[in-house]
């Protein structure tokens, strides 16, 4: 029973759920052949030593990180399990780590972290840094199953099995993640997600394939009237106190009907700003099309806000770019 694969360059990690992480090579693929096997039940094996059920599986350098929501209660075989797979042919298990609480269905691990989609509605972090020594570090609770996860930079995406859709998860700082937005299901049961540019890509069980166009983050190559000035400090400076000037570029002379709304982080609108080619002040001493916006850290009614994150959106039509802003006292 195929449940998952990761691909990592002629090598494809496959989760066989009872028959363990098959590796198949495929530098011919007119001639895959199996290179290595891992943690495959047979007669008499010992649940969580020597055998596991492989639901879910992602691989990063030289280790395959495996996920086992522990089916069966009478086999002791729940767990995150980091494999060492720097020799295909001779995979090993080098860490077993049980210290967590997600119903595991999916897991994606980027840099020093493995994101856990929690079936019973979460998503868990776990610090993999030292592959000997993991620790989970956050957890966030969601409104529906998390059934697929993928992580695409400072966002998650996960796929809601029972609402259908999908919610996004800011992830800027792994330790806290916190909800960020969600597309609304248009189909059934959303299984799993992947994100490229500007698209969202949702397998929708018996819908079919969904398709979603990300106007929540957007890729500022494919925007037409607003271009991302320096995608490193956009904002600056930042964290701020008390205030921070916003800079953005247009590529058009038509910017009507833009605007710059700021946000908290359960999404209430706190600042609205329209926007304005009379606005520009060309900063750093650039063209004409780059203008800036001064928030000074108060509300509409002038009231300052408290410490903490926030977020701002410039909307030009339907497109629209996303940044975070930290605000500290």
């Amino acid at each position: 029973m195929t449940y998952d694969l990761a691909v990592q360059d002629n090598l494809a990690f496959v989760a066989c759920w009872w028959d363990g992480m098959r590796i198949i090579n495929f530098e011919d693929p007119a001639s895959p052949y199996q290179t290595g096997h891992v943690l495959g039940w047979y007669n008499g094996a010992i649940p969580g030593e020597e055998y596991c059920f492989v639901q879910a599986v992602d691989v990063q350098g030289d280790y395959a990180y495996i996920i086992d929501y522990g089916p069966f209660p009478d086999d002791d075989t729940f767990g995150l399990y980091i494999v060492d797979i720097s020799n295909p042919a001779n995979p090993f298990v080098v860490m077993r780590y049980t210290d967590f609480t997600s119903h595991g269905s999916d897991i994606d691990v980027e840099g020093d972290y493995a994101y856990i989609a929690d079936s019973y509605g979460g998503v868990e972090v776990i610090n993999i840094a030292n592959p000997n020594a993991p620790s989970t570090v956050g957890y966030c609770g969601l409104i529906d199953s998390a059934q697929g996860i993928h992580v695409d930079g400072e966002y998650a995406y996960i796929a809601n099995y029972i609402l259908g859709g999908v919610q996004v998860l800011f992830i800027g700082n792994p330790q806290a993640p916190i909800p960020f937005g969600w597309y609304k299901r248009t189909g059934c049961f959303a299984m799993n997600v992947t994100s490229s540019e500007n698209h969202i890509y949702v397998a929708d069980g018996v819908a079919g394939i969904q398709i979603y166009k990300n106007l929540l983050i957007q890729v500022g190559s494919e925007d037409e009237n607003i271009q991302i000035q320096k995608p490193q400090s956009w904002n600056y400076p930042n964290p701020f106190n008390p205030e921070t000037t916003i800079y953005f570029e247009f590529n058009t002379e038509n910017t009507e009907g833009t605007e710059l709304i700021i946000y908290n982080l359960k999404g209430q609108e706190i600042r609205k700003y329209s926007i304005f080619r009379e606005q520009s002040q060309a900063p750093y001493g650039a063209g004409n099309n780059q203008s800036s916006i001064v928030w000074d850290g108060k509300d509409e009614k002038n009231k300052s806000v408290s410490s903490g994150i926030y977020f701002y959106k410039i909307k030009s039509g339907y497109k629209s770019i996303s940044r975070k802003m930290l605000l500290l006292k």
